[in-house]
Order: structure tokens, then C-alpha cells, then sequence
């Protein structure tokens, strides 16, 4: 397996200013809606819960891991590499530069003038419970065998859920069914979760899901995954790496089989708390796809 680090290298991201080298989509693309049985859908919850082992994972760490994060960088403008999908929200038609949006339920999206760094703008997402969402779709088209994506994003949410909060999250659409790695709050913890579909747990899939950071309200995140795949037989099929607030790099096994198939983001929330509601901001996308 290769041993290329995603992320220890996120400095390289920063190279162009966002607005200038995003690529917009296809317009007939941006305003369609995507099928969410085929292809914007999450696996059910209850199928790709992880085992008690599994939800008391840790990520991999040289340091003292899941410290308190310190305050996200208002000062810095939002820049991103060439070549990658790069969102600030600063402009009101930012909606043409995805494939879609997608919402359930009352779930709903408006663009505010507040901003995670030195910008003027953010997504904030509502939703009523869990059953509700609201998201941006992107589609990122074909991946097959070794393939890598670093993604970037700020997120905050104004209060802690009472349980669940599905956030940002990237998926693979493969002949296992959809395999997703989703950024998800509780009280415990932000989590980095590797979820799937009850056919492949029973024999290719090792799901988890691993605290990376305290929760906090009203807190801008500053995340970064980095997603290094390759063709395995079994598990592990990679690896998965994260960052939260500049903090130290976090590594855990790639257990689901994302190596074939189609890519895409949904950026906001992705499923709402239990019996609740939730209101959540989302700012500086970025997504690059190897």
C-alpha cells in the first residue's frame, strides 16, 4: 500500500485564491436535482452503526490527541490550490458552481454575510429533526483503484445536538452501495465516521467511527480529511487522516472498500438531531480530488 500523507502536506493548498481557479460546473448541471434514492441518500444509520468497540475508536496520534480546539483564524483570507473545487459563499450565485442543492424534510440553506476567516459570507443550514436536511451536492465523477482527496471545510454548529448531527461528508457510490466518510457531532465529540450499507457489513466492511475533537457550541472548525484509497481484497483499503484547528494529524485504517466507483460532496448537514432542531454554518470549501 502506498504511504503518501494526504494531509501532511496542507500547506501545498494554499497556493491560488479560491474565486480565481474554481472550475463551475456544467450550467444544466448546477440546476437539476439530484435523484436522492440514487445517488444523495446516506446509508440507514441503524445498518452502519459501528460496534461498541468501534465507537470508543481513537485515531492514531503522536501528541496528547481530542484537546480543547483553539479559535479558528478570522483574520486569514480563504485561499485554496489550483485545481481543486474551492466555495467561499462570498458571492449570492454560488449556487451555480455546484451540481445541486438537496434538502428533506423542513430542512433549509441561506447564505449570511458572517464568515469563518476574512470573508463576507457562509452557508447557514436549518433542520428540524432527523429527518430533515440540508446540503450542497458536488459531483465529482469517476474514481477507480488508487485514487486520493484532501477536503477542507469550517463548520459550526449554535448549540450541541441533544444526540446526533450528520455533517459534511464524502461518498462513493460502488457495487457495495454507497460508502460514505461523514464528519458527525454529538455531546461526546466532533467524530470522523466511515459508514456503510448493511450488504457489505457482512463480509468487506469494518465501519467506525473516532472522536477527533471536544464539542464545542458556537465554535468555527476548522477541518481537513485527507482520503488515500488503494484496490485491497480486505480491509484495511487505505487510509484516513484529520486535522482539526491546525492541531496534530490524526490516522486511522480506511475499512470501507471506496476504491471504485462515483464521488460525490455533500457539504451542510446531512442528517438533523433527534427530535430536534439544528442550525449550523458552513464556510470555505474545498474539495481535491488525485
Amino acid at each position: 500500500m502506498r504511504t503518501l500523507h494526504v494531509l501532511a502536506s496542507l500547506a501545498a493548498l494554499v497556493a491560488v485564491g479560491c474565486s480565481a481557479e474554481t472550475a463551475s460546473p456544467d450550467p444544466a448541471a448546477a440546476t437539476r436535482s439530484p435523484d436522492p434514492a440514487a445517488a444523495t441518500r446516506s446509508p440507514d444509520p441503524a445498518a452502519a452503526t459501528p460496534s461498541a468497540a468501534g465507537d470508543s475508536d481513537r485515531a492514531t496520534s503522536t501528541g496528547a490527541a481530542f484537546a480543547v480546539p483553539v479559535a479558528h483564524d478570522q483574520g486569514s483570507s480563504f485561499v485554496c490550490r489550483k485545481g481543486a473545487f474551492c466555495e467561499d459563499f462570498e458571492e449570492q450565485g454560488f449556487a451555480a458552481r455546484w451540481s445541486g442543492m438537496f434538502t428533506t424534510g423542513d430542512g433549509t440553506a441561506e447564505r449570511t454575510g458572517d464568515s469563518a476567516s476574512l470573508g463576507r459570507g457562509s452557508l447557514r443550514l436549518f433542520t428540524k429533526d432527523e429527518a430533515s436536511s440540508a446540503y450542497l451536492l458536488q459531483e465529482k465523477g469517476a474514481v477507480a483503484a488508487d485514487w486520493s482527496a484532501a477536503l477542507g471545510f469550517a463548520f459550526r454548529v449554535e448549540q450541541l445536538p441533544a444526540s446526533y448531527l450528520g455533517g459534511p461528508e464524502l461518498t462513493v457510490k460502488t457495487a457495495d452501495g454507497p460508502l460514505t466518510i461523514r464528519i458527525s457531532m454529538s455531546p461526546e465529540g466532533l467524530f470522523v465516521e466511515q459508514r456503510a450499507t448493511a450488504e457489505c457489513l457482512r463480509d468487506r466492511c469494518a465501519p467506525s467511527r473516532t472522536r477527533i475533537a471536544a464539542a464545542i457550541p458556537n465554535h468555527w472548525y476548522a477541518i481537513h480529511l485527507g482520503l488515500e484509497v488503494n484496490a485491497q481484497e480486505a480491509a484495511p483499503y487505505g487510509r484516513l487522516e484529520a486535522s482539526v484547528d491546525a492541531g496534530e494529524l490524526l490516522t486511522v485504517d480506511l475499512g470501507v472498500p471506496a476504491f471504485e466507483g462515483s464521488l460525490f460532496m455533500s457539504a451542510g448537514l446531512t442528517q438533523g438531531d433527534l427530535g430536534h432542531r439544528a442550525i449550523a454554518d458552513l464556510d470555505d470549501v474545498s474539495l481535491l480530488v488525485r
